[in-house]
């Protein structure tokens, strides 16, 4: 992973114990980092994994099946959404479809 430099620096302070302190700088070591860009390398990529995990939705099989079955078989459309189709189209007009 690529650090990119930045003009302005921020600081982040953390307080660890001795045994802490020397397994992180074990693992940078073996990285062939310093501790400073060990750690901002491996919180980085844990922050982008956590933003990127906030938008998926992660089903169980019977939720899926349920979804594909439904996206497959849709329902037939009830009155409350006939009424909503209707108004939509006196306000914006015939759809495309």
């Amino acid at each position: 992973m690529e650090a990119t430099v930045s003009t302005q620096a921020n600081k982040i302070e953390i307080t660890v114990n001795e045994d802490q302190k020397y397994l992180l700088e074990q693992a940078a070591g073996l990285s062939g980092l310093n501790l400073d860009n060990y750690l901002l390398v491996k919180l980085l990529e844990i922050a982008k994994e956590e933003l990127a995990l906030k938008d998926k939705l992660i089903l169980s099989q019977r939720d899926w099946d349920l979804l594909v079955s439904t996206l497959e078989n849709p329902p037939a459309p009830n009155a409350e959404l006939k009424s909503a189709f209707t108004r939509f189209r006196s306000k914006y007009g015939q759809s495309t479809s």
